[in-house]
């Protein structure tokens, strides 16, 4: 998905992936996303995970620049 978002001087895109997978998301999905972000000039990355995400993802989003948020199912 891609979103952007504009203060009216600027328009930022950002490109999310959602993994709605029964494990951990590795790097290799965050490698994945900074290289389509490089080859589209996306400024932004978001990838959502309902599993959470491996030492090495949360690693490798610090150096891609890209965010990590994981989905929580509510009890109600």
């Amino acid at each position: 998905m891609l979103t952007s978002q504009t203060n009216g001087i600027h328009t930022t895109q950002t490109a999310i992936e959602c993994k709605y997978l029964n494990k951990k998301i590795t790097k290799d999905v965050v490698f994945k996303l900074s290289g389509v972000r490089n080859d589209s000039d996306i400024e932004k990355g978001i990838i959502v995970s309902r599993c959470g995400f491996t030492r090495d993802a949360i690693a490798q989003v610090k150096v891609c620049n890209n965010k990590l948020s994981e989905v929580v199912k509510l009890k109600i």
